[in-house]
């Protein structure tokens, strides 16, 4: 029996590195509420952001200054923040980050794990019916223009 219990334990410590490792908990915030907090706190646009090591890393700018910002998914809290380099920002007929996550998250895509602007489209990460897919999203209506599974 303590075979079984150990083994156990071991498949699920190995399961949660593999499977849990860099994915959002149940308690976390959804992103778009952490993307919005950000935006109405004057960072914004927000460009490129990335769930790791159990926290949004997230890069946008503060008065047109790129700057990367680490953001706790439960408080919403910056717990770090420091300069980074140029990105390209979304044009000025774009919905927010916050409003594409919104929109994602609405057509059951939870939880999202990356996002990133490019040329006018966002490429987007998410888990969806427990498989991890690979989206890209039109910047200007949020509208899913290719879905498929993220190898």
């Amino acid at each position: 029996m303590r075979a079984v219990l150990l083994l156990a334990s071991l498949v699920s410590v190995v399961a949660g590195t593999v499977v849990g490792a860099d994915v959002p908990q149940s308690q976390d915030s959804p992103l778009s509420q952490v993307l919005s907090k950000l935006e109405q706190q004057g960072l914004a646009p927000i460009v490129e952001v990335d769930f790791d090591d159990g926290v949004w890393e997230i890069e946008t700018f503060r008065k047109n200054k790129p700057l990367e910002v680490h953001v706790n998914p439960q408080t919403l809290a910056i717990l770090s923040e420091h300069p980074d380099t140029h990105h390209r920002k979304p044009s000025i007929n774009a919905l927010t980050a916050s409003q594409i996550a919104r929109q994602i998250e609405q057509t059951g895509y939870q939880p999202i794990l990356e996002m990133d602007y490019e040329h006018g489209q966002w490429k987007v990460e998410a888990l969806h019916a427990g498989s991890e897919r690979a989206l890209t999203v039109e910047a200007a209506t949020g509208k899913i223009l290719s879905d498929r599974a993220d190898d």
